[in-house]
C-alpha cells in the first residue's frame, strides 16, 4: 500500500473537483443540436417530392413557447409557410402551402432550450426544380 502525500492529495481533490465542474458546465451550456430533418441541406427536390410541411429534430427538448420554425423562397420576403408552427418535446414542424413553385428556398428555425434558456439558430436551404 502506498502512502500519498498532503500535496498529492491535494492535487487529487482538486482534479477530482475540476473534473466534476467541467462536466456540470456541459451540461448547463449544452444547447439544441439538429439531429435530422425530413428535407436534407442542399437537396434538390421534384415539386412532386416535396413534403407537405418541414421537420427538424434536435439533441434534446425544446421550448414549445420560444422555439419556432418559418420557410421561404429566396428573394422579397415570400414565406411559403402556413404559420402553423408546432413543437413536439425535440421536433419543430410547419405546414407548406400546396404546389410551392421551382427555385431556392430556406428553412429558418430558432430552438431554445426550455430548462437553461440555451440557444441555437440555424437554416436548411433546399430547392424544387
Amino acid at each position: 500500500m502506498f502512502k500519498l502525500s498532503n500535496r498529492n492529495k491535494a492535487l487529487a481533490i482538486f482534479a477530482v473537483i475540476g473534473g466534476i465542474a467541467l462536466w456540470m458546465a456541459v451540461l448547463v451550456f449544452a444547447h439544441p443540436k439538429v439531429t435530422s430533418s425530413n428535407i436534407a441541406p442542399g437537396a434538390v427536390l421534384a415539386a412532386a417530392d416535396v413534403p407537405g410541411s418541414i421537420q427538424v429534430q434536435f439533441s434534446e427538448d425544446i421550448d414549445n413557447k420560444r422555439s419556432t420554425i418559418y420557410v421561404y423562397k429566396m428573394g422579397p420576403d415570400n414565406v411559403v409557410d402556413l404559420g402553423d408552427v408546432r413543437v413536439n418535446q425535440d421536433t419543430l414542424s410547419v405546414s407548406l402551402r400546396p404546389s410551392l413553385s421551382a427555385g431556392v428556398y430556406q428553412v429558418r428555425w430558432i430552438a431554445i432550450s426550455p430548462d437553461d434558456g440555451g440557444y441555437r439558430e440555424g437554416t436548411i436551404n433546399f430547392a424544387i426544380k
